[in-house]
C-alpha cells in the first residue's frame, strides 16, 4: 500500500509554550489528518482512529517550520490498519526575527508514533466482493 503524506507550514497560532514551541498536541492532530487520508486512499473511508501507541516526540518544532507527516500501513486485517506515522522537518525557520529559513537536505524526525485505524465492516464486506 501506498504510503500518505502531508506537508504542513507551522504557524506562529501552533505556539502555545515558552520558548515559542509548538504544541505536541498539533502534531498529533496532523498524524490524525494523515492516517484518516491513509484510509481513505486505501479503503474508500476514512475510518476511525482507534488508538495511538508509542508516542514520541524527538525534537522541538518552532513556528515557520515545514514538517512533512508521513503514514504508511504497516499491517493489515479485515477490519484494522496498523500504521506508523513520522513527522519530519524539511525546512527550518531560522529565527523568529526574520523570514530566513533553511531548506534540510536530510529532514530531521521530530515525532513518531504507530496507531490502529478501524474500518466499518460495510466497507470491508463491499471490497471483499469486489475482489
Amino acid at each position: 500500500m501506498s504510503p500518505f503524506n502531508i506537508t504542513v507550514r507551522m504557524s506562529s497560532k501552533d505556539a502555545h509554550y515558552g520558548g515559542n514551541l509548538v504544541s505536541g498536541a498539533r502534531i498529533l492532530e496532523l498524524f490524525g489528518d494523515a492516517v484518516t487520508g491513509l484510509s481513505a486512499a486505501a479503503d474508500g473511508d476514512e475510518g476511525l482512529l482507534s488508538s495511538w501507541s508509542d508516542i514520541q516526540f524527538l525534537k522541538s518544532v518552532h513556528p515557520g517550520d515545514f514538517i512533512k507527516i508521513d503514514a504508511v500501513v504497516t499491517k493489515r486485517t479485515k477490519l484494522r490498519r496498523f500504521v506508523s506515522v513520522s513527522a519530519l522537518r524539511i525546512i527550518r525557520h531560522l529565527s523568529s526575527d526574520n523570514s530566513i529559513v533553511e531548506k534540510l537536505d536530510d529532514p530531521e524526525c521530530v515525532a513518531r508514533a504507530t496507531g490502529v485505524i478501524v474500518i466499518p465492516f460495510s466497507v470491508a464486506h463491499r471490497k471483499a466482493e469486489n475482489v
